[in-house]
């Protein structure tokens, strides 16, 4: 059967057109924005990166992550967490079940010893330069009263605290017991 040029149904149309290119997946965008590889962080390879941030302050970056991004589980940001944060030292891989458990914590060194604070911390750290982010004003608070050390990463709530007689411990917003100083 011939072609008519001026019919509706052309056979050849079909051989001669492009095809549509693909589209890139929602995971490989994902996949790009969060490759973080590239960017190194002091004190990364003996997994001792100086943490300024909060447990509160990362697991509200962890709820805003999980809920903006399309299609992410709990198993796949615990990977890509462990793949930013692993430099080959002594780092301690996160689990689905540490990411529970660190969700569920409420307080500002409620789940600092859960290996997913610290690998999340580092993942956002260096997504925050990826992305050319300046520091948050809590941030910079943090650092100068934590300086290069960073802060602790010991839950104050399972450990005792010392006081002066007849006062109430409690936790600032720079996770220091009694208001203190370091």
């Amino acid at each position: 059967m011939a072609s008519n040029p001026g019919s509706a149904i052309d056979s050849n149309a079909d051989k001669d057109s492009p095809k549509p290119k693909k589209q890139v997946s929602d995971k490989a965008k994902a996949a790009s924005k969060n490759d973080v590889s590239m960017i190194v962080l002091a004190g990364e390879s003996n997994c001792t990166v100086p943490i300024y941030e909060t447990c509160d302050d990362t697991r509200t970056k962890i709820n805003r992550y999980m809920r903006e991004t399309t299609g992410a589980t709990n198993a796949g940001f615990v990977r890509m967490v462990n793949t930013a944060a692993d430099a080959g030292g002594s780092f301690r891989p996160a689990t689905p079940r540490h990411l529970t458990a660190f969700l569920k914590g409420k307080g500002p060194t409620k789940g600092c010893e859960n290996p997913v604070f610290y690998a999340a911390y580092v993942f956002f750290e260096k997504l925050r330069i990826k992305e050319g982010k300046p520091k948050s004003k809590k941030r910079d608070e943090m650092e100068g009263v934590w300086k290069e050390a960073g802060m602790e990463l010991i839950d104050i709530s399972v450990r005792g605290v010392w006081t002066e007689n007849g006062k109430t411990p409690y936790e600032d917003k720079y996770v220091l017991e009694g208001g203190g100083t370091v």
